[in-house]
Parts: C-alpha cells; sequence; structure tokens
C-alpha cells in the first residue's frame, strides 16, 4: 500500500512540471504496486481466518466495477505486453493568486499548499495606480484515449482509495 501510495504521490507532482517519460515510468510502477496489494493481502499473516475466500469474492465483485477492470487490464499490459502510456496531454496555465496594489508595497508571496516562499514583489506607483501581481501555474494531465473523463492520477487515487478500504475491511 505504501508503495502505491509513494507513486500515486509522485504521479501527481509530476503531473505538475516534469516531462512525460517520469510521468509513464512512475504510473507503471504504480500499477505494479497497486496490483500487489490485492495480491498478497490474502497471504499476510495475522489476518482473520477465510480471508482468502473473502478476497476472492470481493476481488470478484470490484471486477464488475468499469474502473477496477480497466485497471485490471492496464496492470496486464503492463506486465506481460508493454509500457502503459498516456494518449493525451492536456496542459493548462492557471492563476494561482493575485494581488493588487497601489502606492508602496512590499510582500513576500508564498505557495499556498506549501507555505514556500516562491518570491518577493516591492512596488512603488503614485497612489490610485493600480497593479496587479498575477502567480500562475502550468499543469500537465495527461488522459487514456478511451478514457477521457477523468484523468490518470485521479483515475490511480480513485483505484488506491478502493483498494485502501478492501486493505482495512480485511
Amino acid at each position: 500500500m505504501e508503495s502505491a501510495e509513494a507513486c500515486l504521490s509522485e504521479l501527481e507532482t509530476i503531473s505538475s512540471s516534469d516531462p512525460q517519460d517520469t510521468f509513464v515510468r512512475r504510473l507503471n510502477e504504480f500499477l505494479v504496486s497497486a496490483r500487489r496489494i490485492s495480491e498478497f493481502l490474502p497471504k499476510e499473516t495475522g489476518r482473520a481466518t477465510g480471508l482468502e475466500t473473502w478476497m476472492e469474492q470481493e476481488h470478484d465483485n470490484l471486477l464488475s466495477d468499469p474502473r477496477y477492470a480497466y485497471f485490471g487490464a492496464l496492470r496486464n499490459i503492463s506486465t506481460h505486453d508493454c509500457i502503459v502510456r498516456p494518449d493525451i496531454a492536456q496542459q493548462s496555465v492557471e492563476i494561482t493568486s493575485q494581488l493588487r496594489f497601489s502606492g508602496h508595497f512590499e510582500a513576500e508571496l508564498r505557495d499556498a499548499k506549501t507555505g514556500r516562499v516562491t518570491g518577493h514583489v516591492t512596488y512603488d506607483s503614485p497612489v490610485g495606480a493600480d497593479s496587479v501581481h498575477e502567480e500562475v501555474r502550468a499543469q500537465t494531465k495527461y488522459f487514456f484515449a478511451d478514457r477521457q473523463s477523468e484523468d490518470i492520477a485521479t483515475f490511480c487515487r480513485e483505484i488506491l482509495n478502493t483498494l485502501g478500504s478492501l486493505v482495512s475491511e480485511a
């Protein structure tokens, strides 16, 4: 579970900045790690008796879920045939914050999520002459051609949530 979570965390951050090759590598590592959860869970020691039978039944139930069935197909492709790659890369630029100011103004700009300082701004102008500072974030989201309703990182997050529930119930 931890390995799959680590892969997913990196997948989500790669979508924001790194090249597609890194995303592809981590996606395939996620597929391997996430599939191991359902493969090895019935073999864990210290779990209730009948876990293997319960797990087989739950796995069969999960296969009726289109997302999980698609995940299984991707995992098989990744393991047996070739590397799984996204078909579509959708790039966007988002304004993450906007500051309006006039007169003399000094500020540290921080990332809203991490709190990390991303810049400093000093502005001097006549009072009444507004200026706008915009902070933007470029992002790339990857999609499969036959599954364009959700990006791949979201797809993987939902798979991991499903597997996490399975582990909790076991």
